[in-house]
């Protein structure tokens, strides 16, 4: 975070200090998944995915499916892994029945990173 300020110094000091004890009261969204397993040494941000329900097949960058990749679901602000399981041989994998809330899905295998997604699922999905 930068901090421009055109005043006096001791100003713009009470002015970051005020502006980080703010911050610091407010709640904030965790930016990325914490305690998610990953086959890999890095952790991928794929962007927003807004969904009634979640279900589809890995795939590696060439197209080629993933078996038995590893797939988890974190509810966000929580830490809690509500759900982890494995892709099949093809690489399909579905996540039925899921409550409306925002999560952290975490897609891995074994020498990839970890891909996660900032999942929201609305209200219409309670009973897919």
């Amino acid at each position: 975070m930068t901090i421009r300020c055109m005043l006096k110094a001791m100003n713009c000091r009470f002015a970051a200090l005020l502006l980080a004890f703010a911050m610091a009261l407010s709640p904030q969204k965790p930016d990325y998944p914490r305690g998610m397993h990953g086959g890999g040494n890095q952790l991928i941000d794929m962007g927003l995915l807004e969904a009634a329900r979640v279900e589809g097949t890995v795939t590696d960058s060439s197209g080629y499916s993933i078996p038995r990749a590893r797939i988890q679901l974190q509810l966000q602000g929580s830490g809690e892994i509500v759900r982890e399981m494995e892709a099949d041989d093809k690489g399909y994998f579905r996540l039925p029945r899921l409550r409306r809330g925002t999560y952290w899905l975490g897609i891995s295998a074994p020498g990839m990173n970890l891909n996660f997604w900032d999942l929201r699922i609305g209200p219409w999905n309670e009973d897919a």
